[in-house]
């Protein structure tokens, strides 16, 4: 291809120029932009080799352009490539096409895909181009050979009337021309008598059918075959373009023939032919031109087969994602959706008859919330994080259905799709209606939680059992000692000290069942030792030691209820894992959450237990995995990390299992309150 080929390229967005001006400069074109229809019409004179055509334009539509375009002798051979991302459907390929358009590309398109499909429109081009050119000197031949001073009683060998004869014209002078003028000529040129003999052939013709030797000599010793190419039938020899126009007076023009040279090549040929005239009328012979058309007819093949596969590769493309349950969107720079799959649509409720006829149409009739009830402005949505750079996943919106109203929870993901340079030009959004999993998973937790109580119910009657026995005796001993008032008393404290115990037991287990579902600045040290409170009887049947390390940390905001129950079952699986007499160590302490280093505080509950199996680590935190077989349900740890996540947190495990240093850590890291963040950037 020529070095630095034209393209004009017409299209009003500045981010979607940007993105295909480097993709043109990157693969070797000089690029002319056009921001509207005028300004490309006025450009297009500057005779670019390649117009690429945005159908939406701001003072005229794509097709109008392509129209006039079209339509103006001087313009209309330059190739036009429509380039859509709105009209993306089948229907809108034959639309665009409609006014004279050469292709029609859908984007999302990638770069390799649109530059070859550019390169081969060149190709053609150019291959156009030198059969006009070939052409035009054909032209030329014929004016010498139909020119006023052509002897053609010496040209022939045809004695003419003398009436019919002019004033002898220098003949060696035009057959000197005349011979130059055929070994120029790129095409080749065959000149018959009135028979259809073969008088002269050029040297292009003896090259075209394969041959050193001049082509009247070479004809002698080699048939001529050749078949039509629209029916592949043979050609007799009445049926070449030569013949028809000595035998029959035709003038033939652009005969389409297949044919096999005398060295065995198969080649496709553009045959014309013209009679050529006496004075008097009759035909004293004819010449006949043959263009080798085999480069363009396979750069033809090639650019068929070529929109062929895209369009096969677009249609597979489009029934992927059509059959994806998850939703899928392609965004452009402006957060406009370029592409859309029918589960998109359904999850937000859209059905065939109120589809949006764009996508801020489609904005404007959504809105979206966290699930905290929130409103979430669009400029918030995954979708302008993703144009900005950001790759969000998981997160989870509330939005209400067009078609009925209803809230649904969707989670987004979304990724940013980058040009050479690392800019974001588009985003890829998708989406999944995750409310029937949510809902289940507020059942599992709420499972749990009535197991939580059921266990903590069997805890308390335990706990209140052995107080009510101590203050049974010590009232039985009062009894039994009304002559000594010292032992009463002393008996009735040991039986109020009893009461207050029970007191406290029971209202810890209310607090636990009734106490506030809204997140408070809490005191995590304070929640772990309720949690510690709560299984002071099994820590004492198995004789274990709890070590605690507390820092002075700041308050988290957290509803208390939840934390206890998460801290309880990090205790009581710690409990199940170690044996008599073991060390359990409680720590909390500042840290950092995460890579935008958040204050939090860490709590950690370790112990010197038998430790978790490399088998068994990856699946603790899976719903109804358990390793205690029928006596547990798979669901704390889950539901323990499900509690953390809630409030911004997360959770770390780390186990061995060898002799020497065996046991399992767990970290919970929860970030501190609101108030206390700002204090702390402030400072």
């Amino acid at each position: 291809m020529p070095a630095d080929p034209t393209v004009l390229l017409v299209n009003h967005t500045e981010a979607q120029r940007c993105l295909l001006r480097r993709t043109l400069q990157a693969a070797g074109f000089q690029v002319q932009e056009a921001v509207n229809g005028a300004q490309a019409l006025q450009l297009a004179h500057l005779q670019p080799d390649l117009i690429l055509l945005d159908g939406v334009l701001p003072d005229m539509d794509g097709l109008q352009v392509c129209r006039r375009l079209k339509c103006n002798p001087q313009l209309a051979p330059i190739p036009v490539i429509h380039i859509s991302a709105a009209r993306v459907n089948p229907q809108h390929e034959p639309e665009g096409l409609e006014p004279g358009a050469d292709d029609y590309v859908v984007q999302p398109i990638s770069d390799d895909e649109l530059i070859a499909r550019l390169k081969i429109w060149l190709r053609v081009r150019r291959a156009e181009a030198g059969l006009r050119a070939r052409d035009a000197e054909l032209e030329a031949a014929l004016g010498i050979l139909h020119g006023r001073d052509l002897d053609c009683s010496r040209l022939f060998g045809i004695a003419l009337p003398e009436s019919a004869q002019a004033a002898p014209p220098p003949a060696r002078e035009h057959d000197r021309q005349l011979a130059t003028v055929l070994a120029a000529l790129p095409v080749a040129v065959y000149i018959a008598d009135a028979d259809g003999n073969l008088l002269q052939a050029n040297p292009a013709a003896a090259k075209l059918w394969g041959t050193d030797m001049p082509l009247v000599a070479a004809a002698q010793f080699h048939p001529y075959l050749g078949w039509a190419a629209d029916t592949g039938e043979p050609l007799q020899p009445g049926d070449w373009a030569l013949s028809r126009a000595v035998h029959r007076g035709e003038a033939v023009v652009d005969q389409e023939v297949d044919i096999e040279t005398f060295d065995g090549a198969r080649k496709t040929i553009l045959a014309s032919a013209l009679p050529v005239r006496s004075a008097d009328g009759r035909i004293a012979g004819g010449v006949a031109v043959n263009v080798d058309i085999t480069h363009r007819k396979r750069m033809e093949r090639d650019l068929s087969e070529a929109k062929e596969l895209v369009e096969t590769r677009l249609a597979q493309f489009h029934a992927t994602i059509n059959s994806m349950t998850e939703g899928v969107c392609f965004f452009d720079a402006q957060g406009e959706a370029a592409l859309v799959n029918d589960a998109f649509f359904r999850i937000y409720g859209f059905g065939p008859e109120c589809l949006p006829e764009s996508s801020r149409k489609m904005r404007s009739l959504l809105s979206a919330y966290d699930l905290d009830g929130h409103f979430v402005p669009h400029s918030e949505w995954p979708v302008f994080a993703a144009l900005r750079g950001e790759v969000v996943r998981h997160r989870e919106l509330r939005v209400r259905r067009i078609d009925n109203a209803r809230e649904v929870i969707v989670r987004h993901n979304a990724a940013p799709v980058r040009d050479s340079s690392g800019k974001p030009v588009m985003a890829v959004v998708t989406l999944e209606d995750v409310t029937a999993m949510k809902q289940a998973e507020e059942a599992l937790v709420r499972s749990e939680k009535l197991a939580s109580v059921g266990r903590m119910a069997a805890t308390v009657a335990h706990e209140i059992n052995n107080p009510l026995a101590a203050v049974m005796n010590t009232l039985f001993l009062a009894r039994g000692a009304v002559d000594s008032s010292e032992s009463v008393r002393r008996y009735l404290e040991l039986a109020d000290a009893e009461l207050k115990r029970i007191a406290h037991i029971t209202r810890q287990a209310l607090g636990f069942y009734r106490e506030s579902t809204r997140p408070a600045d809490t005191s995590v040290c304070a929640v772990l030792d309720s949690a510690v409170d709560l299984l002071k009887s099994k820590i004492k049947s198995k004789h274990v030691k709890i070590e605690k390390q507390y820092q002075d940390t700041p308050p988290v905001t957290a509803i208390p209820g939840e934390l206890r129950q998460v801290f309880s079952n990090l205790l009581a699986n710690s409990l199940d894992a170690v044996d008599d007499n073991a060390i359990i160590k409680l720590r909390v302490s500042c840290s950092r959450l995460g890579c935008n280093g958040r204050r939090c505080v860490r709590v950690t509950v370790a112990d010197n237990g038998r430790g978790i199996g490399a088998s068994t680590l990856p699946h603790i935190f899976e719903p109804f995995f358990t390793t205690k077989e029928s006596i547990g349900t798979g669901l704390g740890l889950w539901v323990s990390k499900q509690i953390v996540e809630k409030h911004g947190g997360s959770v770390r495990v780390h186990s061995r299992t060898d002799s020497r240093r065996r046991g399992t850590a767990f970290s919970v890291f929860l970030p501190v309150a609101a108030a206390t963040q700002l204090t702390a950037a402030s400072a």
